[in-house]
């Protein structure tokens, strides 16, 4: 699996509010036992950092937050 993040290279801001969010059993489990914070991974998605994705994913990610898509 290839990783693209072509926002995240040009820049590090945030680039859209993230509204309401939910955390499932499962992920907060998985959290707890790796010790880490749901917070850490909002900040990165909300600067375009989409983690581990396709290239297809994340350039559709990409144009959605150009063109203001899936709010």
């Amino acid at each position: 699996m290839q990783i693209n993040n072509t926002i995240t290279r040009t820049q590090n801001k945030v680039l859209f509010t993230l509204g309401e969010v939910y955390l499932t059993i499962g992920a907060r489990k998985a959290l707890e036992e790796s010790n880490q914070s749901a917070n850490e991974f909002l900040a990165k998605h909300s600067t375009g950092n989409w983690g581990l994705v396709c290239e297809e994913d994340a350039e559709e990610n990409d144009f959605s937050v150009r063109e203001g898509l899936r709010k």
